[in-house]
């Protein structure tokens, strides 16, 4: 027998649930392994280790009362689970809302800012003598615009 198949197997041999061919097979690799000896020992240690300690009397009812906890905290999860869908949706939704404001924030705040105008974003890309004919021609139609 290989180690993978008796190790599966040391739990119920040490609980002494095997009889039989199988209980010898074990048996013998036992003897002739050292590993699975050494995995057989550590078992057996963690069994008593468990079983020399004293066990803990609970209050009637504990069972009922635990049961019902864990009810509640499943169903402040589920709650919960909700609430953050719910967030997650109003996010959805509202996330144009903000993104609108900032560009309407960005189109209009240079109409507000010192002088500014649709006219100055005009001549703000233009050279200072470029400005001055514009000016003068500007000066000239509302001359013309005057006299008619």
């Amino acid at each position: 027998m290989n180690c993978r198949k008796v190790k599966r197997l040391l739990g119920r041999y040490l609980d002494k649930e095997i009889e039989g061919r199988l209980l010898k097979l074990i048996e013998s690799h036992l003897e002739k392994c050292a590993a699975c000896r050494g995995e057989l020992e550590n078992l057996a240690a963690i069994k008593k280790m468990f079983s020399d300690k004293e066990r803990v009397k609970v209050r009637e009812g504990f069972l009922v009362r635990l049961k019902a906890k864990i009810e509640a905290g499943e169903e402040t999860e589920k709650i919960r689970e909700k609430e953050v869908e719910t967030a997650g949706i109003l996010a959805r939704r509202l996330i144009p809302v903000p993104l609108v404001i900032i560009l309407l924030l960005l189109i209009s705040l240079p109409l507000f800012y010192r002088r500014a105008s649709i006219d100055s974003y005009i001549w703000g890309s233009l050279g200072g003598e470029e400005i001055g004919i514009l000016s003068g021609a500007l000066k000239a139609q509302d001359l013309l615009n005057e006299l008619w």
